[in-house]
């Protein structure tokens, strides 16, 4: 079996991390490097990827980079810096770890302004497991809703080479299971659409011992901000046809391309919360509308939370929805991927 020590795509070894290293404008999340990605969580190592300042993510391997001692590590004429945070790194002899205190890296702070917006929706999905259960709807219903047609392809890697056919997206998954399965998944725009930018996304499959779970973080891009009652007529149908564990919203300036640049483009901010059914618990309608002086609104058995207004502070909304997830019957989710490629609720093994 090919490991870290073997594998042609490391350039630097340790009992801690692979260190992998690129110089090409854009990097993506091709094959071989979801290999070694998928080797160092197997073997319980780090995965340190080098680029210089001027290089971008695109936003599956952006995503991809995290767990622990896996970071963006960018290298500028300043030293070292995570191109995540900005946190300065040095090399201790085994890994690139981060300095204590002192400030962010120059060239992390410095960048140009973002020219477009980013809005992701990161959602779970529960399902039956039956023989008849079809896969990427709910991320076929994004698309077509904020740009006006359906997914353009789909792949096991980046670039995504596959026509978008979910029958064939589902039986690949069925044929991986009960292992998990990562998706990607592109679109574009069309004329008239809500956004005017491409759709990227990431999805993963996994089975518990009684469903599978679908984990989509879909990212459009727009040349302006959304608000959130922009999304609602969208949420209302996802609510209405799935089993959706929490849906969130967010929205933060990036590139026109989707990718992920090395420098800080600005706060992100929450735009709305779907909250299943799993999430409200039950609860009386009273206790669900008094949330502060939230919009809210009832869709099927989930609630759609407004939390952010045009111009706003993105700090209030971080509060707001502090507040939401305090008052609600949260499930265990986060809206970055864990490490496990199985998704937000880590998935038993199948019987």
């Amino acid at each position: 079996m090919t490991t870290t020590s073997t594998h042609p795509a490391v350039d630097l070894r340790t009992d801690r991390v692979a260190v992998v290293m690129q110089d090409r404008p854009v990097v993506a999340l091709t094959s071989w490097l979801a290999d070694v990605i998928r080797i160092c969580s197997e073997n319980g190592k780090g995965l340190q990827l080098v680029t210089p300042a001027t290089n971008r993510l695109t936003t599956a391997l952006y995503g991809a980079l995290n767990g622990p001692d896996t970071r963006w590590v960018v290298h500028s004429s300043d030293g070292h810096h995570d191109g995540r945070t900005g946190r300065p790194l040095a090399w201790n002899g085994e890994a690139f770890t981060t300095l204590e205190s002192p400030p962010l890296a120059v060239a992390y702070t410095s960048g140009p302004p973002a020219p477009a917006w980013h809005h992701t929706i990161a959602l779970q999905i529960r399902h039956p497991a039956t023989t008849a259960l079809l896969l990427g709807g709910a991320l076929e219903q994004i698309a077509t809703t904020l740009t006006e047609r359906p997914p353009a392809g789909w792949g096991a890697a980046e670039p995504a080479t596959q026509p978008w056919d979910r029958a064939d997206f589902t039986d690949l998954c069925r044929q991986r299971a009960p292992r998990g399965t990562w998706l990607c998944t592109v679109g574009a725009s069309g004329p008239g659409a809500l956004v005017d930018g491409p759709l990227l996304a990431t999805t993963v499959v996994s089975r518990t011992s009684t469903v599978v779970l679908e984990t989509v973080r879909c990212t459009v891009v727009h040349s302006q901000p959304l608000q959130a009652a922009d999304l609602t007529p969208l949420m209302a149908v996802l609510a209405g046809a799935y089993d959706i564990r929490q849906a969130l919203v967010q929205q933060y300036p990036g590139e026109p391309d989707a990718t992920r640049s090395a420098h800080w483009t600005g706060l992100s901010s929450p735009l709305g919360l779907l909250a299943g059914a799993e999430a409200t618990g039950g609860r009386p309608d009273r206790e669900l509308v008094g949330i502060g002086e939230l919009q809210q609104t009832p869709m099927a058995e989930s609630r759609w939370y407004e939390l952010r207004d045009a111009g706003e502070d993105p700090a209030q909304a971080w509060s707001r929805l502090e507040q939401v997830m305090a008052h609600l019957i949260t499930p265990g989710m986060t809206p970055d991927m864990p490490r496990e490629w199985g998704g937000m609720e880590r998935p038993d093994k199948a019987p």
